[in-house]
């Protein structure tokens, strides 16, 4: 995509945003702090009054529905569980609401169900689906379902690193959503969810923030059981990147105090992963080995989140003296760099290696 497109695309969000939250001249960066605050408070508070016992509870009430409103639901269920990395589950509550389509002869509803098949194969490694979500979304039979397939493919841009043709295409079926129909809403929290990943993504910490608010308050349904956090998590995310250190710890806290009570091993996982990412942020490798330490030399469990786990362990190994298990983790992620473009951190981990073998010439080649 063209440099001009890109900006325009960037304009048009910031446009959107002024438009929801009223126009404010020459944002700071301290306006875009405050709003994350407001909205890790919100996040935390809503999260921590319900649960996903209550999100099942709901999807099995809405089953016994025989309107879209019960489709809607069963689709709320199914994507928010498949948000945690539950995709058994979410597997489960989409077969139901494929069903309950079918049963109700609902267009729309069938290919709901059929792009979130897709997306629990993708997000299992299945890369290729991709070109489908990318065919829905110029072709799907009505706006809600060309809605759904645009953010699954804008999302699908942003993991190649293509953050302004995801933002561009969003902004774009953003406006075929109509006003005032009774699931634009539904469609307006997709989008907006979408685009604070990919502003997350531009370090950009004012619009993050916003396009994460309009995600979890402004077009949220209030009726709706949100026992989800995961708007902590990106917030988290972005504080360390920006280097913001303090704001990280606080997100992290948050974050850490609602998987520790939510019944769901994946929650906890990604709590683990963050946990790690916040105290390498805070230059403290011993606590970086501590909150991997759980899932063993291979990381059991956490295995799916090696990208992130094994830059962070390897370098605090290395930084602790344990070169030999360092230049494990190193060729574990070499082995991975086959796969992925993970080149960077291989670079990165094998620099720390060896400063911690004392070849500090080597290292700064």
């Amino acid at each position: 995509m063209s440099l001009s497109r890109y900006a325009l695309a960037i304009a048009l969000l910031f446009a959107l945003l002024a438009g929801a939250f009223g126009a404010v001249a020459q944002p700071s960066s301290n306006t875009g702090e405050a709003d994350a605050q407001r909205l890790a408070r919100f996040v935390e508070r809503r999260a921590g009054s319900t649960s996903f016992a209550e999100l099942d509870a709901f999807g099995r009430a809405a089953m016994r529905r025989e309107d879209r409103e019960g489709l809607n639901r069963l689709y709320h269920v199914t994507w928010t569980t498949l948000n945690q990395g539950e995709f058994e589950r979410a597997t489960m509550w989409n077969n139901r609401l494929a069903a309950a389509a079918r049963r109700q002869d609902d267009a729309r509803y069938i290919d709901i169900a059929h792009l979130n098949g897709l997306t629990i194969r993708y997000d299992q490694g299945e890369a290729g689906v991709a070109a489908e979500m990318e065919r829905l979304s110029r072709t799907g039979r009505d706006w809600f379902v060309r809605a759904h397939a645009a953010r699954l493919t804008a999302l699908s841009l942003m993991d190649q690193g293509r953050v302004g043709e995801g933002l561009d295409l969003l902004t774009q079926v953003q406006a075929d959503i109509p006003v005032g129909d009774p699931f634009a809403a539904t469609a307006q929290a997709g989008i907006w969810e979408v685009v604070g990943m990919g502003l997350k993504d531009l370090n950009d910490v004012l619009g993050a923030a916003s396009a994460f608010r309009k995600f979890e308050i402004d077009y949220s349904n209030a009726d709706y059981p949100r026992p989800d956090f995961d708007s902590l998590y990106n917030l988290t995310k972005m504080a360390v990147t920006v280097g913001d250190v303090d704001r990280a710890v606080q997100f992290y806290g948050a974050h850490h105090r609602l998987a520790s009570r939510a019944d769901l091993p994946t929650l906890k996982i990604y709590n683990a992963s963050l946990c790690a990412m916040v105290a390498n942020a805070r230059s403290q490798p011993q606590g970086v080995l501590t909150c991997l330490s759980p899932y063993g030399e291979d990381l059991g469990e956490a295995a799916f989140l090696a990208l992130d786990a094994l830059p962070l362990r390897a370098i605090a190994r290395a930084q602790t003296g344990d070169v030999a298990g360092a230049r494990r983790d190193l060729t574990k992620l070499r082995g991975l760099a086959e796969e992925t473009d993970i080149g960077s951190d291989v670079a990165h981990v094998e620099a720390e290696v060896l400063f911690a073998e004392g070849r500090d010439q080597e290292a700064y080649r």
